[in-house]
């Protein structure tokens, strides 16, 4: 567990809140208004170190839609 610890540039594990907090601002349309078509992570930084998770991530996803 220490080992991907150590791979999160915000140093600490994300917790539900985290996804929450987000939420609530993507449904607040007077702050979030001029937000089209993202895809936004929220992962402590983990894909800006790690990029090749992301490639991981995107390779699995390509398998189930072609599975499909």
């Amino acid at each position: 567990m220490s080992s991907s610890f150590a791979l999160i540039p915000a140093g600490f594990y994300g917790k539900p809140e985290d996804i929450a907090h987000l939420t609530a601002f993507l449904c607040d349309s007077e702050q979030s208004r001029y937000i089209i078509g993202q895809s936004i992570r929220v992962d402590g930084g983990t894909s800006l170190v790690c990029p090749m998770m992301l490639g991981e991530e995107i390779s699995s996803v390509q398998k189930l839609e072609t599975d499909q």
